[in-house]
């Protein structure tokens, strides 16, 4: 009983050892993953205001979007928004100044957004990040 016991725990192991090859192989193998580093220079940022920035991976349909931040918070940061973990693959980028902080992953409304950069175009690669400089153009 003690052999039949020393050889299934010998067997789980191995089969073990192959699943946890077989997907790290397959992760390999994927289209990798990468960040988003959004910039806006530090002069152009109200520290009163709100910014808001999502994505949408333009392959796949895939989004991200983040809770608002206040300018101040954006000024310690030097400017920059960093995205979550993102497929690899083309993203398009918008980036929003607001009046109040905001959440949704929708658009803000128009009532609310005081500038913004629509349609900012970043190439995703795997095991990197990706810097995109924008400006922010005053509603009209």
């Amino acid at each position: 009983m003690k052999r039949a016991y020393v050889s299934l725990s010998i067997i789980s192991v191995l089969v073990l050892a192959l699943v946890l090859t077989g997907c790290e192989e397959s992760i390999e193998e994927g289209v990798g993953n990468g960040y988003i580093e959004i910039h806006i220079d530090t002069a152009d940022i109200n520290s009163e205001k709100y910014y808001y920035y999502r994505g949408r991976n333009t392959s796949d349909n895939t989004y991200f979007s983040s809770e608002s931040r206040t300018g101040a918070a954006i000024i310690t940061n030097l400017g920059d928004f960093i995205s979550p973990l993102l497929n690899a693959g083309n993203w398009e980028c918008d980036v929003y100044e607001l009046t109040q902080h905001y959440t949704s992953s929708e658009a803000p409304s128009s009532s609310i957004v005081t500038q913004q950069s629509l349609g900012n175009s970043a190439l995703v690669e795997r095991d990197a990040t990706t810097r995109i400089t924008i400006e922010l153009v005053p509603l009209t």
